[in-house]
């Protein structure tokens, strides 16, 4: 079968790869991992685990990166996580860090949430030998794995595994730190995997809980909680290291009875719901050894500070454990912090049998105090409707003048039905991303009972949260003169004829003369051309103009189903964008300009529906009309400087809306 293959191939000139073609085996290298059938392994290879590790090894000690480091990094990152499915969850924030950076020796802060991703990959490679077994096909639910786990918000937690469980109380100093229904939840799942990781290693498991936060933190691995995020990265970590898909489904409390039972120690109707469970409880792994000793140091830096460190760290007296919690509280620690350093100091004075203060009522209370002074209470009130109409009743009595409270009725109104930020309709010092006047328009929207209603379209070119339109690959832009014009018009407004699209390498090909009835060849030649054979992911096609008053109607249809087969065969991927043809003021054909006119809105008719029934897009220009002169130059032919912006600005957009809504069709989207 292969030798036939490889001979149509030869006699048809399909050049083939020598070294990527192999004869059936059980081990291959497909897309830089090696897939082993008969052990169930995909292995990444060492060299590149090697790159990786001096990778991190040299981001962890830096505090900026470039662009293309950073970019580097995430990549080969995103590498490793087809092998490992779990280590996307530390992927985020590293991407993020490239958003709204434009040019590739652009210097990126490497910040603290950012940092602990890279912390997080550091430890997993620590580890990891490469090698990463198959996880099973399909999820296995709570009922016929028996996963279950609960926390009893003042007793403890418990989790249980077809028949395997374990049980464990809350200290009072974690009590004392006053942790959430939610954290209190969340321990017993970390504290599962933990104690079961073999048992779950390479498998999809979905466990149950019955409380919904818990739920939804598990399944989208993140939360604004410092404390459950930092239990979250510990949950990942552990499925990194057993390669893990961890998956969680909500079960009422009615139906969580064995995990619930545990929870709060009730032994015998733990027996009884569950007869046949282990005799005794899976051992819990070791304390966290780190906080610990970082409690155990803060401790003892706490006695050299205040000059009583004669006599070594330990033993120590209900007033140094007191002091050592009003000493932490000036050094700004939190009073989750605070707590789980005394939990850590209670531990080793455990060990060593010495009198343990921890729980004191003295130090309760000051760990309580410090809890509510660090309670900001957020004295601002929702603007609700109501609100905004006292507002704007008031107005006028404030103001200066009709005029000026007009103004202000304007602003907070669009403010307040576009979910504007102060930023976007306020200008001042160090703001970017507020509305300009070209992004302001009129257009007119269907109404219920036919006819149109008029509306103002509000667009902003940038915003705190998404600068630039993050878009990968290739996108042509291909078209007549006004293309050429606009890409000469782009060079001297926008760096890199990017036009404030971020990560995209945009061509130009526009040439003057061009026609769509030549487009199809124009295509083949460009797909055939050297150094052109990388495919685009996007193509924006705008010609036709020429074509008006020299071919029919029928031709130019014609063309236009040719266009889209050619592209679907030549470049396969690519999502083929039409742009409607542009009015002019005069045509320089022959035919006078209303023919010519219903000429053109004809075809784009036409092309619209060829291309929404192929699965392809539409760009149109609403804001274009012949009557319009201050968009063209004097010919009445080519753009101006204002119709060049326009016309840009209408691509960038359009780019916009199609890389963000995927199912969209055309834009403007009415």
């Amino acid at each position: 079968m292969l030798a036939a293959f490889q001979q149509v191939c030869g006699e048809l000139g399909v050049p083939l790869a020598a070294e990527k073609t192999v004869r059936p085996c059980r081990a291959l290298t497909l897309l830089g991992l090696e897939i082993d059938v008969s052990a169930g392994l995909v292995r990444v290879p060492p060299d590149k685990l090697v790159k990786l590790r001096a990778l991190l090894a040299g981001a962890l000690v830096r505090k900026k990166l470039s662009l293309r480091e950073v970019q580097s990094l995430v990549g080969m990152l995103n590498f490793v996580c087809r092998a490992v499915l779990p280590g996307r969850a530390f992927l985020r924030r590293l991407i993020d860090l490239t958003r709204g950076v434009r040019a590739p020796h652009h210097k990126v802060r490497i910040g603290r949430g950012a940092r602990s991703d890279l912390e997080a990959w550091a430890s997993f490679f620590e580890k990891f030998n490469g090698a990463s077994f198959f996880l099973e096909a399909g999820s296995r639910s709570g009922p016929e794995l028996q996963f279950f786990t609960d926390a009893a918000g003042s007793i403890g937690c418990g989790g249980f595994l077809g028949g395997k469980w374990f049980q464990g109380r809350w200290s009072s100093s974690f009590l004392a730190s006053g942790p959430s229904i939610a954290a209190c939840e969340l321990v017993p799942v970390v504290l599962a995997v933990g104690v079961w990781g073999e048992v779950l290693r390479g498998k999809r498991d979905l466990f149950w809980s019955d409380n919904q936060a818990v739920v939804a933190i598990v399944n989208r691995q993140t939360s604004r909680c410092p404390v459950i995020m930092e239990m979250v990265r510990r949950l990942v970590l552990q499925c990194l290291e057993f390669n893990i898909l961890f998956r969680a489904r909500f079960v009422s409390g009615s139906d969580n009875g064995i995990a619930d039972a545990l929870s709060r120690f009730q032994m015998e109707k733990f027996r009884a719901l569950a007869p046949h469970a282990d005799v005794s409880m899976s051992p819990v792994p070791a304390s966290p050894w780190a906080t610990y000793r970082r409690a155990l140091d803060a401790f003892r830096e706490f006695r050299v500070s205040v000059g009583i460190s004669q006599g070594g760290t330990l033993p120590v007296s209900a007033s140094e454990v007191a002091r050592f919690v009003a000493y932490l509280s000036l050094r700004g620690r939190a009073a989750s912090t605070v707590a789980s350093y005394l939990s850590g100091l209670a531990f080793w004075l455990r060990v060593r049998g010495l009198p343990c203060y921890t729980d004191d009522f003295l130090v309760r209370k000051l760990l309580g105090g410090l809890k509510r002074s660090r309670r900001v209470r957020d004295q601002r009130r929702p603007i609700l409707l109501g609100t905004l109409e006292r507002i704007m009743g008031v107005l006028p009595l404030v103001c200066s003048s009709i005029f000026e409270a007009t103004l202000f009725q304007a602003a907070f109104s669009l403010a307040f039905f576009a979910f504007l930020r102060v930023g976007e309709v306020v200008s001042g010092e160090g703001t970017r991303h507020t509305i300009q006047f070209g992004g302001v328009r009129w257009v007119e929207l269907p109404a219920e009972g036919g006819g149109t209603r008029p509306a103002v379209l509000v667009a902003l070119e940038s915003s705190k949260t998404d600068q630039l339109v993050v878009l990968t690959g290739l996108v042509w832009i291909i078209g007549d003169s006004l293309v050429k014009w606009a890409a000469t018009f782009a060079l001297g407004h926008y760096p890199d004829l990017d036009i404030g699209v971020a990560a995209a390498n945009l061509v130009w090909r526009g040439a003057p003369g061009a026609t769509l009835l030549r487009l199809p060849q124009r295509l083949r030649d460009m797909a055939s051309r050297h150094g052109e054979r990388r495919t685009p992911t996007m193509m924006v096609l705008h010609l036709g103009g020429n074509d008006l008053g020299t071919a029919t109607l029928t031709q130019m249809e014609a063309a236009l189903r040719e266009v889209v087969v050619t592209v679907q065969r030549l470049f396969p991927g690519c999502t083929p964008i039409w742009s409607d043809i542009l009015p002019r003021v005069r045509y320089s054909r022959a035919g006078s300009q209303s023919r010519l006119e219903a000429c053109r809105k004809n075809i784009n008719r036409r092309a619209r529906g060829i291309f929404v029934r192929g699965g392809e897009r539409i760009l149109s220009h609403p804001r274009f009309s012949w009557e319009r002169l201050e968009f063209f130059r004097e010919d009445g032919v080519h753009l101006s400087n204002l119709g060049n912006k326009g016309f840009l600005d209408d691509i960038r957009e359009g780019l916009s809306f199609f890389s963000l809504c995927p199912r969209g069709v055309r834009y403007p989207p009415f």
